[in-house]
C-alpha cells in the first residue's frame, strides 16, 4: 500500500517537473525521493540475481551510474528504489561550483538531457558524513565505507 502511494505521488509529479528548469527538476526529484522513501518497504531480491563482478559482490546486477546524487545525500532513498549499488561519481577534496548554468538542457525530441554540470558537489568531508548518517544496509555501508576512504586518501594525495 505505501509503495503504491509512493508511485501515485512520483507520477503525479513527473508532468511538472518536466516543465521546471532540468536542474530545479532534478533538485526537487530528489527531495521528494528522501521525502517519500520511508513509504517503501526493504526489497529482496532473489538470490539468483546475485553477481560478482571486480571482486564486489552486489545482490543484482542494476546499480545507478555516477553523478545522480552528486553529495552522497540520498543513498539510502536510491537504495530502497532497488539498486543494488550506487556510484557518486567525482568527489573533489573541497567544496566546488561546478561549471556556470545553465548546464542541464532538454532535448525533448529525443527524449534525452544533456548534462554539462562539471563536478559540483559540496566535497569529500560532506559525502562522507552523508553516507555514515544513512541507515544503509551493512554491507552497502562497508562498501560504501571502503570506496569513501579510498576517494579521501587519493584526495588528501
Amino acid at each position: 500500500m505505501r509503495r503504491r502511494l509512493a508511485s501515485v505521488i512520483a507520477r503525479a509529479s513527473l508532468p511538472i517537473l518536466t516543465h521546471l528548469d532540468p536542474e530545479l527538476a532534478h533538485d526537487l526529484g530528489l527531495a521528494g525521493l528522501g521525502w517519500l522513501r520511508p513509504l517503501w518497504p526493504p526489497l529482496e531480491p532473489p538470490a539468483a540475481l546475485a553477481v560478482r563482478c571486480l571482486g564486489l559482490e552486489f545482490a543484482h546486477p542494476l546499480g545507478l551510474a555516477a553523478g545522480f546524487d552528486k553529495n552522497g545525500d540520498y543513498l539510502d532513498a536510491l537504495a530502497a528504489l532497488g539498486f543494488s549499488h550506487v556510484e557518486l561519481g567525482t568527489v573533489t577534496p573541497r567544496p566546488q561550483p561546478g561549471n556556470p548554468k545553465p548546464r542541464m538542457f532538454r532535448i525533448p525530441e529525443a527524449s534525452a538531457l544533456i548534462n554539462r554540470m562539471g563536478f559540483n558537489n559540496k566535497g569529500v568531508d560532506q559525502s562522507s558524513r552523508a553516507s555514515f548518517a544513512q541507515p544503509l544496509s551493512r554491507d552497502s555501508r562497508h562498501q560504501h565505507r571502503q570506496e569513501l576512504r579510498y576517494t579521501a586518501r587519493e584526495c588528501s594525495g
